[in-house]
């Protein structure tokens, strides 16, 4: 039974689906993760608890859409009867209330409503025309901020859906039940969305005319202008996100192809016509800015693998990862990447290779807005794609990488790596001479991680749940490779496991499976079990460095083993290591260093906000240690701040070491970023290296932030400096180099001062206290360190000292 419909849930990352039981004349509503894990039950927040619903009520949903926050979700049935579904603190979802709209409704959207903020601080009540100045007053001041980009605080209150209906009416209902009419048309409407930032709304009706409206505070509706656009209505695909409107007409026929001086845009203020180019065709998107107006077309190339014969038939966006997406006849999706510099709009979405994913064309895809996944519903099944579809692992300065539907980026400190080939491909490069080999897998891996002398890979299969085919599982197929030193590979075992996550040390597999982590041989026999303790949590991500693995929770803790012995040993004990923060919803990355004795690590605070710290748990020194982003300081430094501001606040003036501390935070100082990748030096056991992601992904504002971590000292900020365009992830550590993902993009012949290109997929940057001593030995590069922390100290004879025996070493 194929999926009805789809939507993704804006504060879970929960895929609710909707189907209709023949059998039983019942709509089921079911709930699914973005990795694929179907919800029988699941936590929202930490508050509230989802599970299926089977109204005997519901009849076919037509429509799906969810609250602002998260909290209520609004069917649209055949019928045009709505339904709204709380999902209450520590219950099932329960029915709100139903009613009928007063015609039949094709379209629905929703918006935010907000609480109306005051500027006005006098008392009392002011006289009718002090109250008319105002309004004007309050109405210029919104436009001065708009324009400025300045936003007033306001307070969601709630969210109203909007509804298109048969007889041209514009009908909203809020969460509370709340009906009123909006507006009203000449046509029949197909399409309606809102776009908050201009309290715009944009219907298409069956005439077909385009409308823009104005939205007001008091409810009622002004036309900003109308288009009139070839072709019939029903081959029309729209959709909203942020400012950019899409557009595609899907009729094959010749009328798709007419000249678009049928297209006209009349402005309601002053009613001029205005010629516009809008010709559609059925390769073609028309892509509008509703800020600019600026507007144009991209189309499917046979240059990226799209069939002469093909046609989009769906289209969605996501500009918080700048990306435009379609759905295709052929069964296949197209990516539009946008490229930030380019000031013409269509010049700026550059078109990805074709994504084929399953049999029949596609019928409907959307962006999550949690993780980078792609809904796609076909002929026959629901497939969910990841974005960043690639799995890269190194061993000292080898690099594994291959296509995957899981977007993994990882490393550990050896001399191996790997990136993406193909679908069921690596190619295995050695860093230190460039010599590469293919391995052919006959599995699509989900992960894989490099030993000493082996790889495992491990896959997800194909399976069936209650009718809807759905491309992934967390049953696992774990193979492993004997890796020779021509980077030649042999299959040597492999088993089933139902696993979440695997890591090779030696010739032991170590398998989170559920609520333990099983260390298993080659051939999958348990040898040991590592329980947590149920307080503790479930082990949800591991990390591997030389000899020490730490294993981190659901609920904040750290824990780390010695895997020196036959047996994993358990070093330290475990370590709350969120007890004071804030908020916590699970961990990102996790990293121990090659001593084994500190773990950096980020977090979320929520399914879709990344904390801004990178912290650091010290295991001997039994302490945690963080630095902000948003204040550009160190726990340490901010604990410096206050005890110099009240010394200044006694009125003496500012201290040599307060400016210093002011110079610091404003160069650290990054609120528009969040943590990326981390990694600590392969050598050094102090020096750690972490990315600084811009929030607007096609920004290119990315960096690198250097710091130095010890007992005694805590975090040392060394250096902040500016990502280049071509590289991609942070890899590794491996001083004086930096490795990356090289960007596909990008030419051999672009490369940047200091940076190489390292076969075809990687990027080493020296660092520029390295630069002209790239090939020094081991003591020269131990002495550099021991350079640039003393320097970073502000221990100038101890640099000088260390920088001697460099002199003396070259000699």
């Amino acid at each position: 039974m194929r999926p009805d419909l789809f939507e993704w849930a804006p504060h879970t990352g929960l895929l609710c689906i909707t189907t209709f039981n023949t059998e039983s004349q019942q709509g089921v509503v079911a709930f699914w993760a973005h990795t694929g894990e179907k919800k029988e039950k699941c936590a929202y927040g930490r508050e509230f608890t989802a599970t299926p619903v089977q109204d005997p009520d519901l009849q076919s949903i037509i429509k799906l859409i969810w609250s602002h926050d998260g909290k209520y979700l609004c069917a649209l049935e055949e019928s045009s009867t709505v339904t709204i579904f709380l999902l209450a603190k520590k219950k099932s979802m329960s029915k709100v209330f139903s009613t009928t709209l007063p015609s039949k409704a094709n379209a629905m959207c929703r918006r935010i409503t907000y609480d109306e903020p005051s500027y006005n601080d006098t008392e009392g009540v002011a006289r009718e025309e002090e109250e008319e100045d105002m309004k004007e007053f309050n109405e210029a001041l919104k436009e001065r901020n708009r324009k400025i980009g300045v936003s007033l605080v306001r307070h969601a209150t709630g969210t109203e859906f909007m509804f298109g209906l048969e007889d041209g009416q514009v009908f909203g209902i809020d969460n509370m039940g709340k009906e009123r009419s909006l507006h009203k048309v000449e046509s029949g409407i197909l399409f309606i969305e809102f776009y908050e930032a201009r309290n715009m709304i944009v219907l298409l009706t069956k005439d077909p005319l385009l409308y823009h409206l104005v939205l007001s505070s008091d409810g009622t509706c002004s036309q900003k202008l109308r288009v009139k656009l070839p072709g019939q209505s029903a081959n029309y695909r729209l959709h909203i996100n942020e400012f950019l409107l899409l557009i595609c007409n899907c009729e094959k026929s010749q009328s798709a192809s007419k000249s678009a001086a049928n297209v006209m845009m009349v402005g309601a203020a002053n009613g001029k016509a205005e010629p516009k180019a809008s010709a559609q065709y059925s390769r073609e998107i028309r892509i509008w800015d509703l800020d600019t107006d600026d507007n144009g077309t991209i189309s499917l190339l046979t240059s990226r693998g799209f069939d002469s014969n093909d046609s989009i038939e769906c289209v969605t966006a996501s500009l918080k990862r700048g990306i435009i997406s379609a759905g295709t006849a052929n069964g296949k999706a197209a990516n539009w990447k946008r490229k930030k510099d380019e000031k013409v709009l269509e010049a700026s979405w550059k078109l990805q290779a074709a994504n084929k994913v399953g049999g029949g064309k596609v019928l409907g895809l959307s962006w999550c807005p949690l993780a980078p996944s792609l809904a796609v519903i076909t002929d026959s099944e629901l497939v969910i794609l990841e974005e960043d579809n690639i799995i890269v692992r190194m061993r000292n300065k080898v690099i594994f990488e291959s296509q995957t539907v899981f977007p993994i980026v990882q490393l550990s400190n050896c001399q191996i790596s790997a990136v993406q080939a193909s679908a069921t491909s690596f190619i295995l490069l050695n860093v230190a001479n460039s010599v590469s080999q293919e391995l052919k897998l006959t599995i699509a891996p989900k992960g894989i991680h490099l030993g000493d002398k082996q790889l495992v890979v491990w896959s997800g299969e194909v399976v069936e749940v209650e009718e809807i085919p759905l491309k992934k599982s967390n049953y696992l197929k774990i193979t492993t490779y004997d890796v020779q030193s021509s980077l030649a590979t042999f299959q040597s075992t492999s088993f089933a496991c139902n696993a979440s996550d695997v890591i090779i040390h030696q010739q032991t597999l170590y398998c989170i499976e559920e609520d333990k982590i099983n260390s298993r041989t080659l051939q999958g026999t348990v040898r040991q079990i590592l329980s947590l303790p149920e307080m503790e949590g479930n082990p949800t991500n591991m990390h591997l460095n030389r000899n020490f693995l730490v294993v981190a929770t659901s609920t904040g803790f750290l824990r780390i083993y010695n895997l020196a012995a036959k047996d994993a040993h358990h070093e330290y004990h475990a370590k709350y290591a969120v007890e004071n923060v804030d908020r916590f919803h699970s961990f990102v990355a996790v990293r121990i260093n090659i001593a084994g004795n500190k773990v950096a690590f980020t977090f979320r605070e929520s399914p879709v906000s990344m904390a801004d710290r990178i912290m650091v748990w010290d295991a001997e020194g039994d302490s945690v240690a963080y630095f902000s982003f948003n204040n550009g300081m160190t726990d340490q430094q901010e604990y410096d701040a206050q005890a110099e501001l009240a010394h200044t606040s006694t009125g003496r003036p500012a201290t040599a070491a307060a400016r210093k501390m002011e110079k610091e935070q404003n160069r650290y100082r990054m609120m528009l970023h969040t943590p990326g990748e981390l990694h600590w030096d392969d050598n050094d056991p102090r020096y750690l290296v972490a990315e600084a992601i811009h929030q607007q992904s096609d920004s290119g504002d990315n960096r690198i932030v250097s710091m130095f971590v010890t007992t005694e000292h805590g975090i040392l900020l060394q250096d902040i400096q500016p990502k280049s365009p071509h590289s991609g992830t942070l890899l590794s550590v491996c001083v004086p180099y930096l490795y990356f993902v090289k960007k596909s993009e990008w030419d051999d012949g672009d490369e940047w001062k200091g940076e190489k290109t390292v076969g075809r997929t990687v990027l080493a940057r020296i660092l520029k206290e390295f630069s002209g001593c790239e090939g020094c030995d081991d003591a020269t590069r131990k002495a550099m360190m021991d350079f640039c922390f003393f320097l970073t100290l502000g221990k100038m004879d101890d640099a000088f000292k260390a920088i001697q025996f460099v002199k003396r070493h070259d000699h």
